[in-house]
């Protein structure tokens, strides 16, 4: 893959580009295209700016001053956190503040609120026909009976994923949302409010912030999963943090998980020293 480069416009000491005086404590990048932009930074600010990479840049550890990846990437170092799951901005205080405006806008879905998170099309999942009537099997088996059922979907649902749901939570107390451009995204109220979690796993950071809720995690693995997400799931299952969705809601003890405080720790280290 070729190396993503700071595009002309966008150099220190152009007149309008971004990189210039004064320069934050900490910056955080996410993505190898956001790199160039990192270490333009760095070599600007020095020792004044701590950077951060969250993922692999793939060019080894010297590219930023902490680097994040989940544990199932190869890269290490002094310099690089590990952890099973990944960073994100759902903290126990916006998940409390989510809670309280759910409460109203879902006050007309009583019972157990079971909250189904949808992931979608990715490389080697494309949620064909067996795939879709293995989820709408196992939806089914949800009791109509006081259970509530809350969807959102992503960018990546396909119309057949979105079609099969519908089918199978027909006779249910159902509410569905795509929360693309809308400034009214449920997402984060479906995650506070659930007292169950249904998750797609296809996606390493939708299954991250189901965990960070404390509400016990169901996951369905769509055919077609890469590898690195089927160990990520395996070892979630190992240690008891999830299970793997096969109709029942009943519940489990769930353990709030949230990786991002070792990387605020990390950060907090940086800045004392």
């Amino acid at each position: 893959m070729p190396r993503a480069m700071l595009p002309f416009r966008d150099r220190p000491g152009n007149p309008n580009s971004p990189i210039a005086p004064p320069f934050p404590d900490v910056v955080i990048s996410s993505g190898r295209r956001t790199l160039p932009y990192l270490k333009a930074i760095k070599k600007a600010a020095g020792d004044a700016t701590i950077t951060v990479c969250l993922k692999d840049p793939k060019t080894g550890t010297t590219a930023a001053d902490i680097i994040w990846v989940p544990e199932h990437d190869r890269l290490r170092g002094d310099n690089v956190i590990a952890s099973l799951t990944s960073p994100h901005p759902l903290s126990v205080e916006l998940l409390a503040e989510a809670r309280i405006e759910a409460e109203e806008k879902f006050n007309g879905f009583p019972g157990k609120r079971i909250g189904l998170v949808l992931g979608g099309t990715t490389r080697g999942i494309s949620w064909g026909e067996e795939t879709c009537n293995e989820l709408i099997q196992k939806l089914s088996q949800i009791p109509i009976k006081d259970h509530s059922i809350l969807v959102i979907a992503s960018r990546r649902t396909p119309p057949q994923l979105e079609k099969a749901v519908k089918q199978a939570l027909a006779k249910h107390k159902f509410y569905y949302s795509t929360g693309i451009d809308n400034d009214d995204n449920p997402y984060r109220q479906i995650l506070a409010i659930s007292d169950i979690l249904i998750v797609t796993g296809d996606s390493h950071n939708m299954v991250s912030e189901a965990l960070a809720t404390g509400a016990p995690v169901y996951i369905f693995r769509p055919q077609g999963l890469k590898q690195k997400l089927h160990q990520f799931l395996a070892d979630l299952e190992d240690l008891k943090l999830v299970k793997s969705f096969q109709g029942s809601v009943e519940g489990f003890p769930a353990k709030r998980v949230n990786s991002t405080d070792q990387i605020v720790d990390a950060i907090r280290k940086k800045l004392n020293k």
